[in-house]
């Protein structure tokens, strides 16, 4: 003991006995600290999306796996997931002196890498930097810019007789900022139509209908789409035709450019002649503000042939704020499964959409609801 110390024990009357002083770790590392953040670069709160800086209200994303390895990628030196706000730090060992090391990310479930910062050592091919190693050095700022990837929804089936039409609604939806191009192909033989459905409400509204070359979205913008596929007159009964619909979806601000696309296939198959009825009704005929009203939209397969794949979409009328919606009891003959598949939140309006699974028998009735408040 020093005397210092040998006074300091007296002067707080403590009594020092033998004690085991073996296996004390002080947490030393011989090296030094990369570190930076991943964050969502959808241009939330203002920001500016794929731009690799965040800005705006762009969060960091948490959880995220964050890896140091060796120049060829197949040696991990250390390995973190990073914290709520989307900072992460990997310990770079003293004996790396001298080597370019990689920082590598692994993607969360739904994103895909648009950049990162700084520019100069971010490869998106391997959603890595490359940080040549000075023992001594701390390494900060390599950050990761991800974005929720987009989606289209969904492949459908129809069935329609010689002469006829069928009509297959889209909805895609953007996970940031860029523009969409949208386009419809298929047999020639088979006229196919691609329609705009502005309000994405199931059908071609007055002033609806024109597809631009090219849409600019926002994050979680949705675009809805109808593809039209007529059948040929004269085309024998159980043809088939796929048409094809494509979304082209180029990132805003990336650099590289990037440049994604998804699909959904249709397939028509020509049947006999068939035909669905929808009947919408409601249980008070002179609403007054303050007063609820509860809808019903009733179906029918008027044909001989069964219907498969089917969608009822409505809205909240003007004036109004959804309540609740739901499918009708008992299903209806065929028919498996009922869901409401889009809706808005209490007291919000919107789209409203039931899906139903399974083929609607020839003849065969049901009906779904939905209510809302007057304002």
């Amino acid at each position: 003991w020093t005397g210092t110390e040998a006074s300091e024990l007296m002067r707080s009357n403590v009594v020092v006995a033998s004690a085991d002083l073996g296996g004390l770790n002080f947490g030393l590392f011989n090296g030094n600290v990369a570190s930076g953040r991943v964050f969502r670069d959808h241009g939330g709160g203002g920001g500016t999306p794929n731009n690799a800086v965040q800005d705006g209200s762009e969060p960091g994303l948490g959880g995220v796996t964050v890896r140091l390895t060796d120049a060829s990628g197949g040696t991990t030196l250390d390995i973190t997931t990073t914290d709520a706000s989307g900072q992460y730090r990997l310990y770079i060992p003293a004996s790396s002196n001298g080597a370019t090391l990689r920082i590598v990310e692994t993607n969360p479930t739904g994103h895909r890498s648009v950049g990162g910062a700084p520019a100069a050592s971010y490869d998106r091919a391997s959603d890595a930097h490359g940080v040549p190693f000075v023992v001594g050095t701390n390494v900060g700022g390599l950050n990761f810019a991800d974005v929720p990837v987009e989606s289209l929804v969904s492949n459908q089936q129809r069935s329609a007789a010689p002469g006829d039409a069928v009509f297959f609604t889209h909805r895609w939806v953007a996970g940031t900022g860029g523009s969409v191009a949208f386009s419809v192909s298929g047999s020639a033989a088979w006229p196919h139509t691609l329609l705009l459905d502005a309000n994405c409400n199931g059908v071609v509204d007055t002033g609806e209908g024109t597809v631009p070359a090219a849409v600019s979205v926002t994050q979680a913008q949705a675009v809805c789409l109808i593809v039209k596929v007529t059948v040929p007159g004269g085309t024998a009964i159980g043809t088939q035709n796929i048409s094809y619909l494509q979304a082209t979806f180029t990132h805003s601000n990336a650099s590289p450019a990037l440049v994604t696309v998804l699909s959904n296939e249709d397939l028509t198959t020509v049947g006999a002649a068939t035909g669905l009825s929808l009947v919408k009704s409601q249980d008070n005929a002179t609403p007054l503000p303050g007063t609820r009203i509860a809808y019903t939209l009733s179906f029918t397969n008027l044909g001989t042939a069964a219907l498969s794949g089917l969608r009822i979409n409505d809205i909240t009328p003007a004036h109004t704020r959804f309540v609740s919606a739901a499918c009708g009891a008992p299903l209806a003959s065929g028919i498996t499964a009922c869901s409401v598949g889009i809706s808005p939140a209490v007291g919000a309006t919107g789209n409203i959409e039931w899906v139903l699974v399974g083929p609607l028998a020839a003849g065969a009735s049901g009906y779904v609801t939905f209510a809302v408040d007057v304002q």
